[in-house]
Order: C-alpha cells, then sequence, then structure tokens
C-alpha cells in the first residue's frame, strides 16, 4: 500500500478504511491501522464474513425500504394501471441495483411479492392472477 501511496500520491485515510475478514482470515490489518469489522456496506450492499450472511443482511435491508416505500405511497388515488407502473417505476427500482449481485432467497422473494400485491390491490375483492398482471396492456 505505501508503494502505491508513493507512486500515485494518494493516501490510504486508515480512519475512514475498515478490514473485512473473509474465510479463514483472522488477523486484523494492524500495520496499516485499519480496523476489523464483521460487516462493511459499500454503494448499500452490506458485506459479511459469510456470502449467505451478505445475502440475508442486504436483502433483509432492501425488502425494508420496499415495505417502507410501499406504505407511504398506499394512501395515494391511483387506478390500477398506474400502481402496477408505480411498482415497477419505483418499487422494484430499489432492488434491481442489488438483484444484479447478489441472488435473492426465496422467501425475499415471497415476501417482496407480498409487498407488491397488498400495494396493487389495497384490499380490492376482484383480484387477477400477478402473472397476469406482467402481461402488457
Amino acid at each position: 500500500m505505501r508503494c502505491y501511496e508513493k507512486a500515485t500520491g494518494g493516501k490510504l485515510n486508515s480512519q475512514k478504511s475498515k478490514a473485512l475478514p473473509i474465510g479463514g482470515w483472522s488477523q486484523p490489518a494492524i500495520e496499516l491501522g485499519i480496523g476489523s469489522h464483521d460487516q462493511v456496506t459499500i454503494l448499500g450492499i452490506q458485506y459479511g464474513t459469510t456470502i449467505a450472511k451478505s445475502v440475508k443482511d442486504s436483502w433483509a435491508g432492501a425488502e425494508r425500504a420496499v415495505r417502507a416505500q410501499a406504505r407511504k405511497a398506499y394512501a395515494r388515488t391511483l387506478c390500477l394501471a398506474q400502481r402496477i407502473q408505480y411498482v415497477h417505476l419505483f418499487l422494484l427500482a430499489k432492488i434491481w441495483y442489488l438483484a444484479q449481485i447478489l441472488p435473492p432467497t426465496k422467501e425475499h422473494v415471497q415476501q417482496l411479492t407480498t409487498v407488491c400485491t397488498w400495494f396493487i390491490w389495497q384490499g380490492a375483492i376482484f383480484r387477477v392472477p400477478v402473472t397476469t398482471l406482467q402481461v402488457p396492456k
């Protein structure tokens, strides 16, 4: 790291840096003055010591964000087509980035589907299958 600093003129800010031990690595990065952490958030994605922990924590946060946004927009007066468009453009936009990096678990997919259908139908009696709603107008 010191060679990189000399070559580029850049400096490592050890107070903003975090070391994440992965796999069998257990030594702290003492020589650089970087603290070791069990979890690190990079561009909104929470990385843990294992992939399973990273998937669970990141998707749980995304699910909470989608649920909160759906509750916030629930009282808006929208027709069925507008509610479907809102789900596509706003609710699911929060998870597209995460889905490209970490695959969701079946439980998280079920929870997100529940949130989206709850928002779309808003207690309406007449319902059609979710697969029908995916067909273009």
